[in-house]
């Protein structure tokens, strides 16, 4: 199966515990450092109190599962998962295409500085082009403590392999019919919301 596109239109929304408490450019993705091979950080608390929603519509009320994400949009997801209290003091960033004006400016110089997303040699961040499934899990991959598990037929060498592989054997990922992952495919809204909800610990 696919990430659980299906079910993934109604879990757009961060819940609360039981107390009630848009561009697609291709890019070179070999050359993304993501230091997918590091230890999860522990000053990566997520924020699981509180109600709040990390994705947001468009302007028409659509959702738009089977679209694309940007790594803009990944970067401020993210952001918008981890607990607020981590982001003390001065944030900076030295991506030459991050303007200060940009609308996920701030999110991308907070979780460079965490260390959750980075650019590439160029000196670049491309927070206009889309995000692959390799990439998003390189990211996600960050939160995690599970060991590598079992892989998929087609990520033998990939530089996202480790990563995969570690969001697999903690059950946030799961691949084709067929036994590959595609992680060099752009991965899509529903498929993000799907991974995001079980790294949260969201139950719908």
């Amino acid at each position: 199966s696919t990430l659980d596109r299906s079910s993934a239109a109604s879990d757009v929304y961060k819940r609360q515990n039981n107390n009630n408490v848009n561009n697609n450019t291709n890019v070179g993705r070999d050359q993304y450092n993501v230091n997918q091979n590091a230890n999860p950080n522990p000053n990566l608390k997520l924020d699981r109190y509180n109600h709040f929603v990390y994705v947001h519509g468009y302007p028409d009320r659509s959702f738009r599962p089977e679209g694309t994400i940007t790594r803009g949009e990944m970067t401020a997801i993210f952001r918008r998962l981890l607990d607020q209290g981590i982001f003390m003091g001065g944030n900076s960033t030295a991506f030459r295409d991050v303007r200060s004006g940009d609308w996920y400016a701030s999110d991308v110089e907070r979780l460079s500085a965490l260390g959750v997303i980075s650019g590439y040699p160029d000196g670049s961040f491309r927070p206009n082009a889309s995000v692959t499934r390799g990439e998003f899990a390189s990211v996600a991959a960050k939160f995690v403590s599970a060991k590598s598990g079992q892989g998929f037929s087609d990520l033998n060498g990939h530089w996202a392999q480790n990563a995969i592989e570690k969001l697999n054997a903690a059950g946030w990922v799961s691949g084709y019919g067929d036994g590959s992952f595609r992680p060099d495919a752009v991965i899509t809204r529903a498929e993000v919301v799907s991974i995001v909800n079980r790294l949260s610990l969201i139950h719908i």
